[in-house]
């Protein structure tokens, strides 16, 4: 737990301290042949290096491992949280059609289990991810899901952060006002 809090944007986020745990707990979880330890491990090494922009295309490469022994061991847990994270790695990489295949596998098993909190920001990902292709009837749509549900839920970082894609896609169709409304009222709440 502590690699993850190094490793994601929080106030203690350190790019050394993350990594050096991280590589730690690794040798550590496959000393032990421990599988959720690694597969856990791995998944915060795909964090460390896509929200350090360390090298994507590494991240890739941990978080799919993570992915193979989340798969192999039913770590079922862990698996919608490396699938989500995963897409973002894949996308940052330029692989678009498999960020969205990942999101939306994350996506039914986020529905299946009742998390509004992950399936907002889930849907907030894909919606960037479509925004980022040009499909922004889509990525408006889910875009707007994100944002209700956020609401409900009182989220205020979901509503800012699906604000932030909802407004590009108003804006991107031809409604400037609304557009430019809702990224006012996305950094209010940010």
């Amino acid at each position: 737990p502590q690699v993850t809090i190094y490793s994601v944007p929080t106030d203690v986020r350190d790019r050394d301290t993350g990594p050096a745990l991280a590589e730690s707990a690794l040798r550590i979880a496959e000393a032990l042949e421990n599988p959720e330890a690694t597969a856990k491990t791995l998944w915060n090494l795909l964090l460390q290096h896509f929200y350090m922009g360390l090298n994507y295309d590494e991240g890739v490469e941990y978080g799919e491992r993570a992915l193979k022994i989340a798969r192999e061991h039913e770590l079922d847990d862990l698996l919608p949280f490396i699938l989500n994270d995963l897409g973002r790695a894949y996308s940052s990489s330029f692989k678009f059609d498999q960020a969205y295949a990942v999101q939306k596998e994350a996506e039914s098993i986020w529905r299946e289990e009742g998390n509004l909190h992950m399936l907002a920001d889930n849907l907030t990902t894909a919606a960037d991810l479509l925004f980022g292709r040009g499909e922004f009837d889509e990525s408006k749509e889910l875009a707007a899901e994100a944002l209700e549900i956020s609401r409900r839920i009182d989220n205020l970082w979901g509503q800012a952060y699906s604000m932030m894609v909802l407004a590009g896609t108003m804006v991107e169709c031809g409604e400037i006002s609304d557009g430019i409304a809702m990224i006012e009222e996305c950094m209010r709440i940010g």
